[in-house]
């Protein structure tokens, strides 16, 4: 027996305008933090990447021991910094990411608030209006849980994009045809579970 789906009333890009309309007349530094927090993440993972092959590459051309140390130090450090300021930023946000929820529940109250009278009867209604309050009622619910997610969206984007910079040594038309394929890719995956295949 199939499952019937139920259509969502807001998808994912309608979600997230409505978050960043609320984070930037509320708190517009959680959307910048959101992209820091992406940038060093990304950062941290590059020189992951990075840091074994150029001391292999040191090894192998016999630098001294002095510049290999150096070399390990830099990456040390590199790699200290960006997980540290990662942390600092991910803690800090969370003050600020609270800030916009406690203006969504706001909003929920005036709704509620203002609602009328045969709404405070319909169970459709509370329901909706208890999944509303749910979605807010802690730091992990998905009113502050997005700004998580949409740092990891970031990171792989931003990470992807260093990535192909390595691999396709800065050929525009091979970056052309892996984004046009993987952006085909995604719209017909999305065609194929709409028809439910």
């Amino acid at each position: 027996m199939k499952k019937e789906r139920t259509k969502l009333t807001y998808n994912l890009w309608q979600c997230t305008a409505f978050m960043l309309k609320n984070a930037w007349h509320t708190r517009k530094s959680v959307i910048t933090v959101c992209i820091l927090i992406a940038a060093l993440g990304t950062r941290k993972s590059v020189a992951e990447m990075l840091v074994a092959p150029m001391i292999l590459r040191q090894v192998e051309s016999a630098v001294s021991l002095s510049a290999l140390l150096g070399t390990i130090g830099l990456f040390t450090a590199i790699l200290v910094l960006c997980s540290g300021l990662k942390d600092y930023l991910t803690v800090g946000a969370m003050f600020l990411r609270i800030d916009v929820r406690i203006e969504i529940i706001r909003q929920l109250n005036v709704k509620s608030g203002n609602t009328s009278y045969p709404n405070r009867l319909d169970t459709r209604f509370l329901e909706m209006e208890e999944k509303a309050y749910d979605a807010c009622s802690a730091n992990d619910r998905p009113a502050e849980n997005c700004w998580k997610t949409w740092s990891l969206v970031l990171t792989n984007v931003f990470g992807f994009c260093v990535y192909l910079f390595f691999v396709s040594d800065l050929n525009p038309l091979l970056l052309v045809i892996v984004v046009l394929t993987t952006v085909a890719g995604w719209l017909v995956n999305r065609r194929v579970q709409r028809w439910g295949v």
